[in-house]
């Protein structure tokens, strides 16, 4: 054996060790809020550390994982500057988060053992294999999916000058975003997200002429632009993520990259409520606080309301959403919408899997939560091999999956890959004698 698979053994075993650590502690010892918010940040610290150490599986799960967490902890964190929001009690904002960050680390602990059966490549693998069937499209599917782009883009225009007013984006809160929206709900992700991505690595990793680069950019930022000035974040930090992880961008410049992400992510939020102090500096960050707080209110919730959630958006109404609407026996709604239309809070927020999984099998949730969880990681490792399309959706939506339902998660992914997937079909003719 190797010195290096000897070094490698060890921070496997040594990763492992820490995980259970973490996990008899949260399980057995007695909340301590000072021990907490450290186990909280070295939690977070620990995963970044085995992002930059690891590859392949390791790496994967490490990512994943960081993601899920920030959706699960930044709540509480809040807390303890003084941002509650909902009037939600702090001793259920610790106890909820405690017993979420437990699962959190009991699945990275079950896929970290299992981490050796995938015989994945890297990540960067991973990205040249995505940039080179990218490459295999033709120029008139490149031009089609531009005109697809131009035809969102002018929708938008559209709908953002005669439907919102441009006047009314000035210090208005994200309400013009559904307004925007309103007619195209959010089925618009399905086409204007992949197509973003390859349009995007298309640019970056082709030799095109100056006219070519800016049709390219200008059918873009005419896409996007009216997502940006509603403020519509979901949509961007997919494709912002995307370009990142598979863009092909060199590794210096993917430094950069994630600055801007991460620059871009937390001034959106700003730009849309207006500035009026340091203290708003929190809607930053409510991208990763609001989410959880859907778990906080199931926590408080009577029999009565639980059940009247689960007929709207429970796991059983959630499985038709994958069906055509006119084949649905039952119409689902959005976890996180229906909280609000039920008058349970005061604005719209995201579902939490976690919080979901509670809601419907009660205290057994976690550990539902945690085969999930455990599940869905290895379903889309699987198909990195076999279908990198497949894997990049998948992958992509998993990192947001801390801020949405199972099932529309789910629907995502799948027709993503079916909207795409049609690009890459080879029509073979056969001449006629």
């Amino acid at each position: 054996m190797q010195r290096r698979d000897l070094k490698y053994i060890f921070i496997y075993l040594m990763v492992l060790f820490i995980d259970f650590s973490y996990l008899m502690y949260l399980l057995f010892a007695e909340f301590r809020e000072s021990i907490f918010i450290f186990i909280v940040f070295s939690w977070i610290f620990f995963l970044l550390i085995q992002i930059l150490i690891f590859k392949g599986a390791g790496k994967y799960f490490s990512i994943i994982t960081v993601f899920i967490t920030l959706y699960s902890v930044s709540a509480y964190i809040a807390s303890n500057w003084g941002f509650i929001y909902f009037d939600i009690p702090k001793f259920i904002i610790d106890d909820v988060t405690l017993k979420s960050l437990a699962a959190i680390i009991f699945s990275h602990f079950i896929l970290f053992i299992i981490s050796p059966m995938f015989k994945n490549k890297s990540l960067k693998d991973s990205e040249q294999l995505f940039i080179k069937r990218i490459k295999t499209l033709s120029i008139n599917k490149i031009n089609l999916m531009l005109f697809l782009m131009f035809l969102i883009g002018s929708y938008f225009w559209y709908r953002l000058i005669f439907k919102v007013g441009l006047p009314n984006l000035i210090g208005n809160p994200r309400f013009f975003a559904s307004v925007l929206l309103e007619q195209a709900g959010f089925y618009h992700q399905i086409i204007m997200i992949p197509i973003s991505i390859i349009l995007t690595a298309y640019l970056i990793n082709n030799k095109l002429n100056f006219k070519r680069k800016f049709l390219f950019i200008s059918i873009l930022l005419l896409a996007w632009i009216p997502l940006l000035l509603v403020g519509a974040r979901k949509e961007i930090y997919v494709y912002l993520l995307a370009i990142l992880f598979f863009g092909g961008i060199k590794k210096s410049n993917k430094i950069i990259m994630g600055f801007f992400t991460a620059i871009v992510m937390l001034i959106i939020p700003l730009v849309r409520e207006g500035w009026s102090g340091f203290e708003n500096v929190i809607l930053s960050f409510q991208e990763f606080i609001l989410p959880q707080y859907s778990h906080f209110i199931f926590e408080l919730l009577g029999e009565q309301q639980k059940s009247a959630l689960l007929n709207l958006s429970g796991y059983e109404v959630g499985a038709w959403s994958l069906f055509p609407g006119f084949l649905r026996v039952e119409e689902f709604i959005p976890l996180g919408l229906s909280v609000f239309n039920l008058g349970l809070t005061n604005v719209g927020i995201a579902a939490h899997p976690i919080g979901e999984a509670f809601l419907n099998f009660g205290t057994n949730g976690y550990i539902i939560f945690v085969f999930i969880f455990v599940f869905l990681n290895i379903f889309t490792i699987r198909l990195a091999k076999n279908n990198i399309m497949a894997f990049v959706i998948c992958f992509l939506y998993l990192i947001l999956l801390g801020r949405t339902d199972l099932w529309v998660t789910v629907f995502f992914c799948l027709y993503t890959y079916i909207f795409i997937a049609i690009f890459f079909i080879k029509f073979k003719y056969k001449e006629t004698q």
